[in-house]
């Protein structure tokens, strides 16, 4: 792990430190649909919610990322549908002239 890794994360770890000290006293009641919990202090609510995010956009992005993956072996390449247009054109362009000039004998 670098050295600017861990110093970021020393800083955050202590950023949010500093925050549950100064909100530790600050405590509000949660509503859970069939219950209500009462004198949860507020920094523990924010971060069930934040967890809470983390777990729904895990999978989320991990399917993206694996679909991106797949959609990109199935897409064949411009350039080589391009080329193949064109070498067929050239062929067709071909027999062509070789018909006209057949006409004209």
């Amino acid at each position: 792990m670098s050295t600017v890794k861990v110093i970021t994360s020393v800083c955050i770890l202590a950023l949010l430190t500093v925050f549950c000290g100064f909100n530790i006293n600050n405590r509000c009641d949660v509503n859970l649909i069939f219950t209500t919990v009462t004198d949860v202090p507020v920094f523990v609510s924010l971060m069930v919610a934040f967890l809470a995010g983390v777990i729904i956009m895990v999978p989320v992005m991990l399917f993206n990322k694996l679909s991106s993956k797949k959609n990109n072996k199935i897409v064949p390449d411009e350039n080589a549908l391009s080329d193949t247009v064109c070498e067929e054109a050239k062929n067709t362009d071909a027999s062509s002239e070789n018909i006209v000039s057949e006409d004209n004998n």
